[in-house]
């Protein structure tokens, strides 16, 4: 009767510590907007990423970064998932052809955002729903 009274103690034993590092583990809220620092891993064009870390940094209401080889700042708006950017300055440093090609693309793609989201980590900014480009946090 003690050996059966021990191992059923230790299933027990057991399963509540199963049971306890289950719920231990949640899941991270979504933020409810995509401020912060981010970096650019993919985007929908046909060329290539440049060697340079393409950065977008927003707060609530601009947008500043780098293009690779110039720095931007414009006015954001959002409202809800909704992604605006107005006018962008820019700095105008000496680029090569093919970093001014690729600048140039993602700068207009920038402008072109109509909507964002936050999927495993990564801020999505979309035109009328279709994923241009992908941002992860440095």
């Amino acid at each position: 009767m003690t050996m059966i009274y021990k191992f059923a103690s230790a299933c027990l034993a057991l399963l509540s510590v199963g049971l306890i590092s289950c719920t231990a583990q949640q899941a991270k809220p979504i933020p409810d907007n995509p401020t912060g620092s981010w970096h650019l891993v993919w985007w929908n064009n046909s060329l290539a990423l440049p060697s340079k870390t393409i950065t977008l940094d927003i707060t609530t209401d601009e947008v500043t970064g780098n293009s690779s080889c110039n720095a931007y700042s414009g006015a954001l708006t959002i409202a809800g998932s909704t992604f605006r950017v107005g006018q962008l300055a820019m700095t105008y440093m000496y680029c090569t052809d093919e970093t001014s090609q690729t600048e140039y693309a993602y700068l207009g793609l920038l402008q072109a955002i109509t909507d964002w989201r936050i999927s495993d980590d990564a801020l999505i900014l979309a035109t009328n729903g279709v994923d241009e480009l992908r941002f992860t946090s440095p």
